[in-house]
């Protein structure tokens, strides 16, 4: 199922999702202004896709193959 996590100002840090105790599907982790800083995809535990990383000003900074 879907996980998530909040900072004390109630904006959202963590998403993650699991499918038989194994990660699986996609993961988002925010700061702690609420900006986008990493995108993953997983598939039965292993690391798939484009893996989107970003800066503090939301800008993507560089990707990853997997």
């Amino acid at each position: 199922g879907k996980w998530e996590k909040w900072n004390l100002d109630n904006i959202k840090t963590s998403e993650a999702n699991f499918n038989e105790n194994k990660k699986d599907g996609k993961w988002f982790v925010w700061d702690d202004s609420g900006i986008l800083r990493y995108d993953m995809t997983y598939v039965a535990g292993e690391k798939k896709g484009t893996w989107l990383m970003y800066d503090e000003k939301g800008n993507l900074v560089s990707s990853k193959e997997y």
